[in-house]
């Protein structure tokens, strides 16, 4: 089958964490079993950003990406005027077409054009649909005019777990409309196991709680501080792994504040391999 995947930011914009990962994943396997796939994305490293990259990228696991101009630069938020054409014009031409964020210039064309064509599609938000965090406004402005209609139109959903399953269903989907798809990992080659604890000095009868995920003040990375910090016991450490999203140096001050920081430690954004060692 022939297969589009549509996404606001992609590889190698690795520092955005989850999406970008399990959208390369998905692709990587699905060209592993044949199929013919394509994904349209922004040339975005960042929000202030763009790479220095060809527009079209044929893969070694076979593959291709089609990246399209970000023509901004200002805003939080990937703007591909160039993709509009694009879809308009290569839409019928795919099997499956899969979108896979929620909020993004991308997704909103994405329902126009594939509305206008009576195109099927099927969308993975790749995070919280639900108003929270930063640009509350936007976010109830958009899920208004676009959002639950984007959702609505699907031919399906594809939620990660229960709890996401039900942020779709309090937006009004079905929820037959929904298929719970959890994420996947490659476990084919699994690292020596040790390596995190020696990076961090830290030794094998010492316990940890890891973190992996964005340093995000709307994924709980607070709560967690609070609540490691009630745990007495010295030989507990605790991890957090993954980019700052604008929260690590609040994060760090509340570690502070709470007499923890010799028993909490940041990692930084982990590459593929450093993630599975952790």
């Amino acid at each position: 089958m022939k297969i589009l995947l549509i996404n606001s930011i992609f590889y190698p914009a690795i520092e955005w964490g989850g999406p970008i990962t399990a959208t390369y994943d998905l692709a990587r396997k699905l060209s592993e079993e044949g199929h013919d796939v394509m994904v349209y994305t922004s040339d975005a490293l960042d929000y202030n950003t763009n790479m220095n990259i060809e527009r079209r990228v044929v893969m070694p696991e076979g593959f291709d990406i089609r990246y399209f101009k970000n023509r901004s630069k200002h805003f939080r938020y990937f703007f591909t005027p160039g993709m509009i054409l694009s879809i308009l014009k290569n839409a019928n031409k795919f099997d499956i077409i899969h979108i896979n964020s929620y909020r993004q210039f991308q997704d909103m064309i994405s329902y126009f054009i594939l509305s206008l064509l009576k195109k099927s599609y099927i969308i993975t938000a790749h995070g919280s649909v639900l108003v929270d965090g930063k640009g509350q406004l936007y976010k109830k402005i958009y899920d208004l005019f676009i959002g639950k209609k984007l959702l609505h139109n699907a031919k399906k959903i594809i939620a990660f777990r229960t709890e996401q399953a039900n942020d779709y269903e309090k937006l009004g989907v079905e929820k037959n409309q929904i298929q719970i798809i959890p994420n996947t990992i490659d476990i084919q080659k699994l690292p020596k196991k040790g390596s995190l604890r020696n990076s961090l000095n830290i030794s094998n009868i010492e316990k940890i709680i890891m973190y992996l995920g964005r340093i995000d003040e709307k994924k709980g990375v607070g709560v967690l501080i609070e609540a490691f910090a009630k745990i007495k016991t010295n030989n507990i450490h605790l991890v957090i792994a993954g980019p700052d999203f604008d929260f690590k140096e609040n994060a760090q001050k509340l570690i502070n504040d709470l007499g923890i920081d010799n028993r909490v430690h940041f990692t930084g954004l982990l590459d593929k391999k450093k993630k599975f060692e952790a």
